[in-house]
């Protein structure tokens, strides 16, 4: 949702205020369920609701109230953790957390609210061939 807002010039990339949260949440939402109601047994995304409430709480030290309820009810089979172990950090212009010790923060906050939602997640450390390889066989598992 925000790399829209950086699209249509709303925003510059790395722009972003407290209030885009509201958008952003309510824009993932909206389009997770418009995806799943088509999906093919699979729905992958690369963010949800409760990354964003964390990426709220990391830079803002708060969050709104809805978001946080929705995080919590929303439910998903299976998400996927890329861990910041093993890669580095790559530029693309839109990316703001470039240091190794504040992705690893990020990542152990991200893992306690997963647990706080009894959400199932793996976390997926190693090369990016290792990493995809792990997350085709925890998707396949789901279907077994």
């Amino acid at each position: 949702m925000f790399d829209e807002m950086v699209a249509v010039g709303v925003r510059r990339a790395g722009e972003f205020r407290y209030e885009d949260l509201t958008t952003v949440a309510q824009g993932q939402i909206a389009l997770e369920d418009s995806l799943a109601y088509n999906a093919n047994k699979v729905l992958v995304c690369d963010t949800d609701v409760l990354t964003t409430m964390t990426w709220s709480d990391h830079y803002f030290g708060t969050h709104e109230d809805w978001i946080e309820e929705a995080a919590y009810v929303r439910q998903y089979d299976l998400t996927l953790v890329l861990s910041p172990d093993g890669t580095d950090h790559v530029q693309d212009g839109t990316r703001v957390m470039t240091k190794q010790s504040t992705r690893q923060t990020f990542t152990t906050t991200l893992e306690r609210n997963l647990q706080r939602a009894g959400r199932s997640y793996l976390k997926l450390t190693g090369t990016h061939e290792e990493r995809y390889n792990k997350a085709v066989i925890a998707i396949e598992s789901l279907f077994e």
